[in-house]
């Protein structure tokens, strides 16, 4: 079974930073600490992160107060 292109698709630093609405350093102390995808290395100062990964991110995110799951 072949992946997708949706699933093969990079995100550049900015990208995830502006969809998970997280700071630079934000980011990078989340994922020190293990609570964030690890990028991949794309060239010798260049990386990007999987957007399966930081959607699988997102998702696992609890639901805020404000907007809870639709049906509760």
């Amino acid at each position: 079974m072949h992946a997708s292109i949706e699933d093969c698709r990079l995100l550049r630093k900015s990208e995830v930073l502006r969809i998970c609405a997280l700071s630079r350093s934000g980011l990078y102390a989340k994922i020190k600490a293990g609570e964030f995808p690890r990028p991949v290395q794309l060239g010798p100062r260049s990386v990007a992160w999987r957007e399966k990964e930081i959607r699988g991110w997102i998702e696992s995110r609890p639901p805020s107060v404000d907007n809870p799951p639709i049906g509760v």
